[in-house]
């Protein structure tokens, strides 16, 4: 081989290492997600088709145990895979296992629960939870949550729950919300039914006399 023929393979030889490198640096980005362990959602109860799913969101192990607390605590397999639907719509991890778990303990339906979700209110879930164990329905938690994401004057948690202790009922207490009731309104009402209920036993003490 003279010089001059064989000077196309030495730039082909020369272009080679480049060439090659390249190609191993986008093999190496391409690589598969790294392997989780699925136990957790196996014994919470999930079944393996539906574990076969997430894992093709590409599951972080701290998501598995998340999802495995929620899972445990009553949560569908449907609705744990829109969990992690919506996390990855909005770009980020799922790390709401335990706020939802301890929603579904204290007595949340689980439509309750998704719908404090879908409204990115379950910063509010142990609020929520104080309430529902004060006696307050799952529309009153909603209706609070509704009008906290759209910036709308809502009762606190505490509020909510005096008026309840005042016997109103979880009708009057949610119309008085869609009203948008404040908490100084709440604190009104609460006066008049105490002076009321005070006044009724005097009433009764002087007729028993």
């Amino acid at each position: 081989m003279n010089a001059r023929s064989s000077a196309p393979f030495r730039r082909a030889k020369g272009w080679a290492g480049p060439i090659l490198l390249g190609m191993l640096a986008a093999l190496s980005g391409c690589k598969s997600a790294p392997k989780i362990d699925p136990s957790p959602l196996e014994q919470a109860g999930m079944y393996f088709n539906n574990i076969a799913q997430l894992r093709e969101l590409n599951l972080s192990q701290d998501e598995v145990a998340q999802l495995a607390q929620a899972r445990q605590a009553g949560l569908t397999d449907q609705d744990c895979l829109a969990l992690i639907e919506q996390a990855r719509r909005h770009d980020r991890p799922f790390q709401e296992g335990e706020a939802i778990a301890g929603l579904l303990r204290a007595g949340f339906q689980e439509s309750s629960v998704m719908a404090l979700v879908r409204l990115d209110q379950l910063e509010i879930a142990g609020e929520a939870q104080i309430m529902k164990l004060a006696g307050l329905s799952d529309d009153i938690v909603l209706a609070l949550a509704r009008r906290r994401n759209a910036g709308q004057p809502a009762l606190s948690s505490a509020k909510a729950a005096a008026l309840r202790n005042v016997q109103l009922t979880n009708a009057q207490i949610l119309a008085a919300i869609n009203r948008g009731t404040t908490d100084a309104q709440a604190d009104a009402i609460i006066a008049q039914r105490t002076r009321a209920a005070k006044s009724f036993v005097r009433q009764r003490g002087v007729r028993r006399r």
